[in-house]
């Protein structure tokens, strides 16, 4: 769901709800695995993107455990 909360004096757009909180909680853990990017099993079905799997996570407010992904970095060319 997403929409302006608050008051006449003071509103902000949000976006809330299961979605929201699953990306929040896969961006948390960015540091942990050293990523500037992580996706969702749902958004890695969705695209054709090559990934790899950083396993299975508990995350906080989620229900069940999630595998999280990243990208597959390209292979850099070495001149020669």
């Amino acid at each position: 769901m997403y929409g302006n909360i608050g008051s006449d004096t003071r509103l902000d757009f949000m976006v809330v709800g299961p979605a929201v909180n699953l990306t929040a909680r896969i961006k948390s853990m960015c540091r942990q695995l050293g990523r500037q990017l992580l996706l969702s099993s749902e958004f890695v079905k969705a695209g054709g993107t090559s990934v790899r799997s950083f396993g299975r996570h508990a995350l906080k407010g989620v229900g069940a455990d999630q595998e999280i992904f990243g990208l597959v970095s390209p292979a850099v060319s070495v001149p020669g």
